[in-house]
């Protein structure tokens, strides 16, 4: 067993369990247009894929090919999710957040891709690090925009766990986040501050 990637495989495969279970995309990393086409199923698809991806780390014997696949993956995001986003609105902290949470992904996969052949190469750890810090610098500017929602999530959890029991609480709660996540990542402001609200109104319901 590949224990160095046990955390990031074990990501991988919860990520996948969550589309799975729910039948949608995950969020804030895969800001899927609402009604795009047999979404479920696809939703459905990348979380197989995910869950193959993470398992397939996990084994010494094809944690490169895992490896590759996640990166591939997580790249088709970037590129085909995340990239017309960024296109339309460049100026919008919020959106280069989500792309540095795939790259920070991508940089994962590819230092466990490498690691797999042997030793990281000393080009390909640059670039690694490089992706790392941009990522690191890019999470810290957009937590300044949204710190009411980064400091809003502690109380939500704490209500919807006071109103639920814990487990449905948690779940409920990173449920409604992860929505204002997702619409600040499509820079969508006006969206962010009305997920908030309906987590909290929903969360007092019970």
């Amino acid at each position: 067993m590949n224990n160095n990637a046990l955390p990031y495989a074990l990501g991988a495969i919860l990520l996948g369990a969550v589309g799975i279970w729910f039948h949608d995309f995950a969020l804030q990393w895969q800001p899927v247009p609402a009604g795009f086409p047999l979404r479920m199923q696809f939703a459905s698809a990348s979380g197989v894929l995910l869950i193959v991806g993470g398992a397939a780390i996990l084994n010494r014997s094809t944690a490169r090919a895992g490896a590759l696949l996640l990166a591939s993956a997580y790249g088709l995001w970037l590129l085909i999710l995340h990239g017309p986003i960024v296109m339309s609105k460049p100026g919008d902290i919020g959106t280069w957040n989500g792309v540095a949470e795939i790259v920070f992904m991508i940089a994962g996969a590819v230092t466990l891709y490498a690691a797999a052949a042997g030793a990281l190469r000393d080009k390909l750890a640059h670039g690694v690090c490089l992706a790392a810090g941009f990522s690191a610098l890019v999470f810290g500017a957009a937590h300044f925009k949204y710190a009411h929602l980064a400091s809003s999530e502690s109380d939500l959890l704490g209500l919807c766990n006071r109103r639920w029991s814990p487990g449905r609480g948690i779940v409920a709660g990173e449920r409604h986040q992860g929505v204002a996540r997702r619409d600040a990542a499509r820079g969508d402001d006006g969206a962010v501050r009305a997920a908030g609200a309906r987590a909290t109104r929903d969360c007092r319901a019970g």
